[in-house]
């Protein structure tokens, strides 16, 4: 059975529960740009963006391919384009993944977030550093899809 709960805080309170859904934990704080966009183009999309903690290159067709450090969006030639400056491209899980998984391998990564893919490869959000932390923190045996986790993407 699995029993889904609406915060940390009901986390803490399904002390018993071996199963605990991660959609709750998935942000949707990613901007996907295509490859083939120049640096320019996607600071521009970026100063229109309300609320994003990270950028993800997709290809043509909407597959993830890898994240753009937003560091290179400042310091780069802004004619440079996204497929330049794309890394991480096997950093992701799926959203049929459980919670320690996607926990256990964002406290081994040096990014702070993992972008979470559906099946079909199309980013659907991500998994925040603070989100696994406060997970390991309350010690709760997680084995859930972290499909259950995610707030949606409009990547997809």
């Amino acid at each position: 059975m699995i029993k889904t709960l609406l915060s940390i805080a009901g986390i803490k309170q399904a002390k018993s529960a071996r199963l605990v859904p991660v959609e709750h934990f998935v942000n949707t704080g990613i901007l996907c740009v295509g490859e083939d966009l120049s640096l320019q183009d996607v600071r521009v999309i970026a100063r229109s963006a309300s609320d994003f903690h990270a950028v993800a290159a997709i290809s043509k067709s909407g597959y993830y391919l890898g994240l753009l450090p937003l560091i290179h969006l400042l310091t780069a030639n802004p004619k440079q384009l996204v497929s330049e400056f794309i890394f991480a491209r096997n950093h992701y899980i799926f959203s049929s993944e459980n919670t320690d998984q996607a926990s256990w391998q964002l406290t081994h990564s040096r990014w702070n977030i993992l972008p979470v893919l559906n099946s079909e490869h199309r980013v659907i959000g991500v998994f925040e550093h603070n989100n696994a932390r406060a997970l390991n923190n309350h010690n709760q045996h997680l084995n859930t899809p972290i499909k259950h986790s995610l707030r949606l993407s409009t990547c997809a």
